[in-house]
């Protein structure tokens, strides 16, 4: 393959960076719309460029900050496990009904009965779109999978985020990460 220096494109590519975080910025700061002339960022979503700025990274991180106390009184694996919980199902209100609802320990019963009736009586929403979570191949109620894979983690958590701690790298993190069910390579 031909990796050779390619200006045009990269120049593209440097515009729609620029662009797309600009429009972040001027949405942020409540200007007017449209927040760009380009038609297909205007048309189209896109993410942003940078993860930590997108809806729910920044509920994760509000919610980090003022409901866990910076981990105050937690270990590792009891934040990894939150941190799990928030991102398998990435829906903020979800996480926060799980919190509120089986503080101080987790209950897989509980949970599964609780997010069958937020989405089956309640007619709320429990996952969202933005990325694919799969139930593993398996036919059950997708909340029932998540909520499993939650409580085989729930139980090897600490050893697991001491693993983590100790990888020698990134990529070693990912691949422990990887062995929790229904974890692929975008969410770990």
């Amino acid at each position: 393959m031909d990796y050779a220096y390619r200006e045009k494109e990269l120049k593209l590519f440097w515009f729609f960076l620029n662009e797309r975080h600009r429009i972040w910025v001027r949405r942020k700061n409540n200007a007017r719309w449209p927040w760009t002339r380009d038609k297909v960022l205007g048309e189209f979503k896109f993410t942003n460029v940078f993860r930590q700025l997108d809806r729910v990274t920044e509920a994760w991180t509000d919610r980090w900050c003022r409901l866990l106390h910076m981990g105050k009184n937690m270990k590792d694996g009891d934040i990894l496990f939150h941190l799990c919980m928030f991102r398998f199902f990435n829906w903020p209100e979800t996480y926060d009904a799980l919190y509120f609802n089986l503080k101080p320990r987790w209950n897989l019963a509980k949970a599964i009965s609780l997010l069958r009736i937020r989405k089956e009586v309640d007619f709320e929403q429990i996952f969202t779109g933005a990325y694919i979570i799969t139930s593993g191949g398996r036919k059950d109620p997708k909340h029932e999978v998540i909520c499993e894979a939650l409580d085989d983690l729930y139980k090897v958590r600490h050893k697991m985020a001491k693993r983590i701690v100790r990888s020698a790298s990134m990529e070693q993190s990912v691949e422990i990460m990887q062995e929790i069910n229904t974890v692929g390579p975008f969410i770990a």
